[in-house]
């Protein structure tokens, strides 16, 4: 997650359970790291060092200068189920989460899509593993991993989906990606 008001880039590392950040604008800069009690799954957004991240359970937010980290809503299907997590996600313009989770061991359909707003988590749809969440215009692309297909989803009718990319076929998966600085879209 790039922060472009400060120029920081911030990762996480699943496995370890860290969240890391690093100056851009200074090359030599030393790479900071917290070690937090869950597994981090994606950067939602960073606001003055307080970080909202995805993790086993939802949606949390961490004071990277203290260390502390508050819970602000988990998914119900999450606190469940211990054979999921939530995978990627994204802050919507107009201030929503979209997020997935998925299956430690996907099979077809294991995974979710999930919106949450008002505090309150709503299931959308089933995918595989959810990946590349991009906001473009009226549409929010995401990609199935598993299946290897990119839906385009209506931001304000979530029902209506189309095949926006289909790799089914090919020998590459899509995974995450963003729209660059020349509006073009880009899968890795």
């Amino acid at each position: 997650f790039l922060c472009s008001e400060s120029m920081f880039l911030y990762w996480v590392d699943i496995n370890h359970k860290k969240i890391f950040k690093k100056a851009l604008s200074k090359f030599a800069s030393p790479i900071e790291e917290i070690r937090i009690k869950s597994n981090p799954s994606a950067i939602i957004s960073v606001k003055k060092n307080k970080i909202i991240y995805l993790n086993n359970y939802g949606i949390n937010e961490l004071d990277f200068n203290s260390g502390n980290s508050y819970k602000v809503s988990h998914n119900p299907d999450l606190v469940r189920n211990s054979n999921k997590r939530s995978n990627d996600g994204v802050m919507l313009k107009d201030s929503r989460i979209i997020y997935g989770i998925m299956d430690f061991t996907p099979e077809d359909l294991s995974g979710s899509i999930y919106l949450y707003h008002n505090n309150c988590h709503h299931f959308i749809d089933h995918i595989g593993i959810p990946n590349l969440f991009i906001e473009h215009e009226n549409r929010i692309l995401i990609s199935d991993s598993f299946n290897k297909i990119i839906y385009a989803y209506e931001i304000n009718n979530f029902n209506n989906k189309e095949v926006w990319l289909d790799l089914s076929s090919q020998s590459f998966t899509p995974d995450g990606g963003c729209i660059g600085p020349d509006g073009n879209i880009y899968i890795a």
